[in-house]
């Protein structure tokens, strides 16, 4: 499937502007086609139903009413969208076509889009070969990453990029699926489902026009970005409403641990909202939690961000090499015995019930662990257990790599 707004997401239609409603902008793509020459009688065989037309108008320059006619003609077949080349930046389509086709393109939900510098050729090719691929969320993903990784002062046109219709107002859920790891069937197929469902859900048209949302299937994870016209009310319940937005998507929530950011004004911070989100999914992972907000993750606040920076993955693997080289070497388990030590709460005995093994034994095996990790009693060394321990959960069920 391919919308509207995902072509506009690509970087070649970064210049062109929409000059109504956009009601229209989650209408699906069949076909691409010209419209120059052809009399209004020849709309009907020449285009199809769901086409994205582009045109010059150029019929205009001698027969301002045949070029009218020939859009209205288009407009009245269901075309998915019409772009005008204007001739000059500073004009607008309402120089080049009538009000009533306007109003007429808006009950109809198709969107009129106008551009100047792109050449018409290279936006066919464009068109075309995204319709092959007929992958709008890899489209979407591409526009997520370069919004992840963009400069502070570029991040509202990368929103924009994304979805040129986003509302101010921004909550961002992220969804990892539980019950199963990175790389296993199910942990693909609940990934899978979402992103059908949200298809299913936006198949050419647009539910609420009070607010515009992308939902986009990451490796590990789904996100999604829900903006509103309206600021979100203080008494709202941000589970309550994390819970709406899913079911509206056609989202299982009992498929997912699902993150939910703090709610966020302005485009600008788009960026921090979907982190947040991403802390918050971890942490319900590893909590085997079916919501969480941001504001509850307590330490994973810090540690989440952390397990993407190249300090943790150093931090994360020379620990771990330690660890594995002396339980190859020696058939031992001290890396399962860490674990259990750090979900015992650091309670000797309660580790070695765990573990069916003897207090002194799980003491011998966390006197070798400190060696090998550096780490000692103090409150430092047990942090460090503390967080070697935490980034080892997380790695277990999502992997080495970042979400996004």
């Amino acid at each position: 499937m391919l919308r509207v707004v995902d072509l506009l997401a690509l970087p070649i239609f970064a210049g062109f502007r929409l000059e109504n409603s956009g009601e229209g902008i989650y209408n699906e793509i069949e076909g691409v086609g010209i419209l120059e020459w052809e009399d209004p009688e020849d709309i009907y065989e020449t285009f199809s139903r769901g086409d994205m037309v582009f045109t010059t108008l150029y019929m205009q320059d001698s027969n301002r009413s045949k070029g009218d006619a020939g859009v209205e003609a288009l407009l009245r077949l269901g075309v998915s969208a019409v772009s005008f080349k204007l001739a000059d930046k500073s004009m607008s389509l309402r120089d080049i076509l009538p009000e009533r086709l306007i109003t007429m393109a808006d009950k109809l939900k198709i969107p009129l889009l106008t551009y100047s510098d792109t050449y018409l050729e290279d936006l066919i090719f464009t068109v075309r070969s995204s319709l092959l691929a007929k992958d709008s969320n890899t489209i979407a993903l591409d526009c997520l990453k370069r919004l992840m990784g963009e400069k502070e002062e570029n991040l509202v046109t990368a929103a924009r990029n994304l979805n040129p219709l986003f509302y101010n107002n921004i909550r961002c859920l992220c969804c990892i699926p539980l019950g199963c790891g990175y790389g296993e069937d199910a942990f693909r197929e609940a990934l899978d489902r979402a992103l059908a469902g949200y298809r299913k859900t936006f198949s050419g048209q647009m539910h609420n026009p009070d607010s515009h949302d992308s939902l986009i299937r990451c490796e590990k994870c789904i996100v999604i970005i829900h903006t509103s016209k309206f600021p979100e009310r203080e008494d709202t319940d941000a589970i309550l409403r994390a819970g709406e937005v899913l079911k509206e998507f056609n989202t299982n929530q009992r498929d997912f641990a699902v993150g939910i950011s703090s709610p966020r004004r302005g485009l600008g911070s788009m960026r921090e909202a979907i982190s947040e989100s991403m802390t918050a999914a971890v942490h319900g992972v590893l909590e085997n939690e079916a919501f969480c907000r941001f504001e509850d993750t307590g330490s994973d606040m810090v540690l989440v961000p952390f397990f993407r920076t190249e300090a943790y993955r150093e931090f994360y693997r020379s620990r771990l090499d330690r660890l594995t080289e002396y339980d190859n070497t020696h058939d031992s388990a001290l890396t399962d015995t860490l674990m259990a030590y750090t979900d015992s709460l650091l309670d000797v005995k309660l580790t070695a019930s765990r573990l069916y093994q003897h207090p002194n034994t799980v003491r011998y095996r966390l006197s070798r662990i400190r060696e090998l990790m550096n780490a000692d009693k103090s409150p430092e060394g047990l942090l460090e257990m503390m967080i070697f321990s935490r980034i080892h959960k997380t790695v277990k069920i999502l992997g080495a790599e970042a979400l996004i």
